[in-house]
């Protein structure tokens, strides 16, 4: 063995001590002592704490039993175990406390509940939902689930939609809610809410959700069933907010275990047994009856749909339409739970050969009817009057539909008619964040259906304006005296004001109501007057939009006060209406230029814009609706309203006119277009309407623009652009490249289609695709008509704006949508699939691609260089030669590209037939 002699040094180099060699220790020091230094040495035994922490601080109890055991060789201790602490153990070994549960705390229904939030999914639900709130009470074990598309909502639903409820219902007042501390629970206005109420809120210690066990609990339980039930069915994973749904259904009535003792939660809530034969599976198969209004004498009486629980809001299931992507429910149903949507999916041609089950049920009136626990409520059959229905603004006519007769109707192909429909009793066109909103009684509501059919008056035509889809829930009675029923409106904007100050976000709509008819009154929008003998006073009414942000997500409550001004006479009332608008390829220029020259694009937008447009004719208009003051007075207009014929033209003539006045001047190609040069420095400023994008190498000077119009007109100043027109801006500055895209307007035309979940193509139109036009006669119906009609206007919108590489098979549909075939339908169709398949693509721009390497080699050729800041132009042409099968004509095309991005483009059948092939 070594003997090493050693020397032990102070960090001041001192010598404090030796160890001589051959001392007669083998690998080890004696004690050695030198100014009041002690090095412990190891001779024959060991101390109990050096051996700890020989062994890597091993835990006490397992020294003593190696040293017991002698389950090692040279373990020799001296002295006791010591019991104090290791530091060095405290502090690296440090575990969490057990949690002992508290079950049984509660002696009454409400007396502490318990709430978490679960999310955000990969996948959004139908209505944009990626979160779920959980609700358990703590008594009875009870579960709510609520959907939500945002955090920030729970605190709005626990608040207005789940707590009133289960007060109500339970006759207890809810007294403690536990949850951990979450933004979506720590929010101002839900803190003080709560302490207003004198609810105790609990919060968990941080970073301990097992203080919430619970609702954590209640989570898994939920999702292990949802993803069940997802499974089973075969249903896409958009479909997880009915899951969820379905599964806190069917937990609350399922034997539940807490500490000792067991029972069933709703029955604990309720008092009584609940029942369980509404139930059926999940995902499977059934046939709802189709009302005798919606379907001619002839047609079927039942339609294939898909099962998707119980109704929440009335008193049946809900059921899904696939090829309609509609949503509905119904009281009368045949289900063939063994067959699961993700099998009929797969075999659309199959035929049901199982004995459908007859479904008569008799529910009690008296359980609780939430979003969540909810059973059907209805007791009786009546064939023609207590039908739940779902329908539009654009009913067809019953004598109108084709439908094949059958008893008992077969599967029906996925894909019949364009849009993703067979010719059922319904037509929808969107389906979009559905909200529900109060309506007023079956009749009153049957009366709002039929005004746009033939014939209709100009008022309902107004009423019903913008009602595209409308699913009625709820007994169809024909008397004015039954209870509201209720009704979705597929599209996010509510149709009208009254609609949306009876919905549930009657508070927001107040709020935006007010602040319009205060910005009237800010800006002396008019004087009241009494009418003058010989004029007419003009109507007006209120809108109400929801705008979005580029994420989809709502953002503001918008209201606005708008004339009726087709009511207006010419020369009398107006005479010059014509106003510039910012034309798209101005736009895609200055994005390109901004690109290549790393120039600044911030984007503003004026507040109430047309109140500050002049009124220089005679304009009188009644009071708005909700603000009458009782004295027959109208307005005598001083600005010009929204809503009137000469608004836009009076509102850029006082936009321009401030302009020019700080510096701008028009451009002579686009009057939407202003300048501002002095000097090196240049500002473009862009206007569509009130939306203004500004344009300069330098924030300080567009900053100077935007004070400039503040201290004339009320602005917002939105920051760097992003969002324009419903078009997505995208930009990297370090990498040099700005792109534009609407991706946004592209899947809501998906869904609006039905075709968001159809497989993806990766061509606008397949090559074997020849347009032939249908002769009179031979096209699809007129409701199929108008579906293509709509389509291809929308795909129109696109082709013009982001995306060049539909704009041959746009403008080859676009030709024939007077007459369309279903081959011509399906290819619309396939378009919108492949826009669907590719959302996000549109036009990009850089300095790096301005040129190809022909290009850089023709400037070579000129002497010239492709230096930093240049923008170049190209411009590229071609033509079909005769390819036309009518009249042998051909197809030209152009697009022109700066920044290496297109800017330009069109695609246009010649007007003659050429013998040679020539384009220019």
């Amino acid at each position: 063995m070594w003997q090493i002699p050693a020397l032990i040094w102070e960090s001041t180099k001192k010598e404090l001590g030796a160890v001589k060699a051959g001392s007669g220790v083998q690998g080890e020091c004696n004690a050695v002592s030198a100014a009041g230094v002690t090095v412990s040495a190891r001779s024959g035994e060991t101390d109990w704490e050096t051996a700890h922490r020989h062994l890597g601080h091993v835990a006490m109890p397992l020294l003593q039993q190696l040293h017991k055991e002698e389950a090692v060789k040279g373990l020799k201790l001296s002295g006791q175990p010591n019991d104090t602490k290791c530091e060095t153990c405290l502090l690296s070994k440090f575990t969490r406390f057990p949690f002992h549960g508290v079950a049984g705390k509660s002696k009454a229904a409400l007396e502490l509940v318990h709430m978490d939030l679960v999310g955000p999914f990969p996948v959004q639900g139908r209505k944009g939902e990626r979160y779920f709130l959980t609700i358990v009470d703590d008594w009875s074990r009870l579960m709510w689930a609520y959907p939500l598309k945002q955090k920030d909502h729970a605190a709005s639903t626990i608040r207005d939609d789940w707590l009133p409820l289960v007060e109500r219902q339970s006759g207890h007042p809810c007294k403690s809610i536990r949850t951990d501390r979450g933004g979506e629970f720590l929010g101002g206005d839900l803190t003080a809410w709560l302490k207003k109420q004198g609810i105790e809120h609990q919060l968990t210690t941080s970073y301990t959700p097992q203080s919430n066990g619970v609702a954590e609990r209640a989570n898994r339980t939920i999702l292990e069933t949802a993803r069940a039930l997802l499974i089973e069915s075969g249903l896409g994973n958009s479909m997880w907010p009915h899951a969820v749904r379905h599964a806190t259904v069917a937990r609350n009535r399922v034997l539940t275990k807490v500490a000792d003792d067991m029972w069933v939660p709703l029955e604990r809530w309720l008092g009584k047994k609940p029942p369980v034969d509404m139930l059926r599976v999940f995902g499977c198969m059934a046939v709802a009856h189709v009302p005798k209004p919606y379907r001619t004498k002839l047609g079927a009486s039942a339609l294939w749909c898909v099962h998707l629980g119980l109704a929440a809001e009335s008193k049946g299931w809900l059921l899904w339409e696939p090829s309609k992507n509609v949503l509905f429910d119904s009281r009368d149903v045949k289900f063939v739970e063994n067959i699961m949507y993700g099998k009929w999916e797969k075999q659309p041609e199959a035929r049901v050969t199982q004995q459908l089950e007859e479904i008569t049920m008799h529910f009690d009136l008296s359980e609780p009817v939430d979003s969540e626990v909810t059973a059907p409520t209805a007791s009786g059959t009546d064939e023609g009057s207590n039908e739940d229905i779902a329908a539009d603004a654009e009913v067809k006519d019953p004598e109108q539909q084709q439908q094949e007769a059958s008893k008992t109707p077969s599967l029906p192909k996925r894909r019949k008619q364009i849009g993703g429909g067979t010719k059922d009793w319904v037509k929808v066109k969107e389906w979009v964040n559905p909200t529900i909103y109060p309506a007023r009684t079956r009749m009153a509501t049957r009366k709002l259906l039929s005004s746009t059919s033939e014939g209709a008056t100009t008022e309902q035509q107004e009423q019903a304006q913008g009602e595209d889809t409308v699913l009625f829930l709820g007994d169809d009675q024909e008397s004015d005296d039954e209870e509201p029923a209720y009704c979705f409106y597929a599209p996010i904007q509510p149709p009208s004001m009254d609609h949306a100050l009876a919905g549930p976000q009657r508070g927001k709509w107040l709020v935006s109501r007010n602040a319009e008819y205060n910005s009237q009154m800010e800006n002396h929008t008019w004087d009241l007057v009494y009418l003058p003998n010989g004029k007419k006073a003009i109507q007006c009414k209120w809108l109400a939009k929801i705008k979005t942000d580029e994420k989809g997500e709502p953002s503001v409550y918008k209201s606005r006060l708008v004339a009726k001004g087709f009511q207006q006479k010419e020369k009398e009332d107006y005479k010059e209406v014509f106003a510039p608008t910012a034309k798209s390829p101005t736009l895609r220029v200055l994005l390109a230029v901004a690109a290549v020259r790393k120039w600044k694009v911030k984007q503003m937008d004026i507040v109430t814009a047309f109140l500050y447009g002049i009124v220089e004719e005679e304009v009188y208009m009644v009071q708005p609706p909700g603000y009458e003051d009782g004295t027959g007075r109208v307005c005598k207009l001083n600005k010009a309203i929204y809503g009137l014929k000469q608004a836009p033209r009076c509102w850029y003539n006082r936009l321009a006119s401030a302009l020019e006045g700080i510096g701008f001047r028009a451009s002579a190609c686009d009057e939407s277009l202003f300048l501002m040069s002095e000097g090196e420095s240049l500002v473009l400023l862009l206007v569509y309407v009130d939306d203004i994008l500004l344009f300069s190498s330098s924030d300080k000077e567009i900053d100077g623009v935007q004070q400039k119009l503040t201290e004339q007109f009320k602005c917002k100043s939105l920051g760097e652009a992003r969002y324009y027109l419903g078009m997505h801006i995208e930009r990297d500055t370090e990498r040099g490249w700005l792109k534009l895209h609407q991706r946004q307007y592209i899947n809501t035309l998906a869904e609006k289609y039905s075709l968001q979940e159809e497989r993806e193509v990766v061509t606008p139109l397949p090559s074997e695709f020849k347009l032939i036009k249908a002769a009179e006669g031979e096209g699809v119906e007129s409701e199929d008509q108008r579906q293509f009609q709509s389509m291809v206007g929308s795909l129109l919108y696109a082709a013009v704006h982001t995306r060049p590489d539909i704009s041959f098979a746009v403008g080859q549909l676009a030709r024939v949508v007077q007459n369309p075939t279903e081959e011509q339908c399906g290819a619309a169709e396939r378009v919108v699939r492949y826009l669907k398949s590719y959302p996000t693509v549109g036009v990009q721009y850089s300095a790096s691609a301005q040129l190809s390497q022909k290009g850089v080699e023709v400037l070579k050729e000129k002497g010239e260089q492709l230096g930093e800041g240049k923008v170049f132009l190209s411009c590229f042409a071609d033509a079909t030669w005769a390819s036309e099968h009518e009249d042998s004509s051909s197809v030209g095309g152009y697009i022109c590209m700066v920044g290496g991005g297109p800017v330009s483009w069109r695609s246009k059948k010649q007007p003659v037939s050429w013998r040679f092939h020539s384009f220019l």
